[in-house]
This record gives C-alpha cells, structure tokens and sequence, in this order.
C-alpha cells in the first residue's frame, strides 16, 4: 500500500537487482537499511544534497567585486558578481542588496574574513541554499 508522502519511480531492473546484492553485505546491513526502497531514497538524499552544496562556487576576488558560479541560473553556471559600493554589498543578477549570492559570500571564509576587515556586516536572509 502506497503512503500520501511517497510516490513510486520505476528503476532499471539491473540496477535493482545491483542493489538487492548490495543490501546483504554486512557492512551495509550495520548502515540499518535493509530494503531497496530505503537504499533508493537515502542515495537520492546523499546526491540531492551534494548537488545543493555545489549550487554556488568561488571563482575569484578581484578589487571590490566578487565572481561566483551560481549552477541554478540559466544558463547553467552562470557567473554572478557581487559588489560592494562603501557598505554595501550589491548582487548584479538579482539587483539586490540582500539576496542568497550576497549572503553566499560570507560561507567562504577567506572572502568572510576580508568583508569583516573592511567593517561589513553579514545580513541575514535565512539559509543560503534557497
């Protein structure tokens, strides 16, 4: 019986049978998965968030600019500058002040601890996957 908060794929049947092989290994039956529909939705949840953490990249620092590769602009890996005019930080994509390319800046710590050298604060929009 199929719950509300799934929904069924199809997967390639050798695939399925490379699973069913995996799943009786002793070291993946210590991991507390024991069916395919469980291996399925924790390797999904591991490349979802690895594709997350790749969303944005630093690609160079240069005078009062910052050039970063956003994966989820079109088109794909489109450069992104972030600026800053005085205090201010200033996204030339969105043509904001406060946006998740500004707030992605300060995860890199080398570019966060020059910010904070230069007096700029860190604002505060939630998470910067969004």
């Amino acid at each position: 019986m199929m719950r509300d908060d799934w929904k069924s794929v199809s997967v390639n049947k050798a695939l399925v049978a490379q699973i069913e092989r995996v799943l009786v290994a002793p070291d993946v039956r210590e991991t507390g998965l024991t069916n395919t529909a469980q291996f399925v939705d924790q390797a999904l949840r591991e490349k979802l968030e690895r594709i997350e953490v790749r969303r944005f990249s630093h690609i160079v620092t240069d005078g009062n600019s910052i050039a970063i590769l956003d994966n989820r602009v079109k088109p794909i890996g489109r450069i992104v500058t972030v600026s800053f005019r005085g205090q201010e930080a200033w996204c030339d994509h969105c043509q904001e002040t406060v946006c998740v390319h500004v707030q992605y800046v300060w995860v890199v710590p080398e570019i966060r601890k020059i910010l904070k050298d230069h007096g700029l604060t860190r604002p505060q929009i939630g998470r910067v996957n969004e």
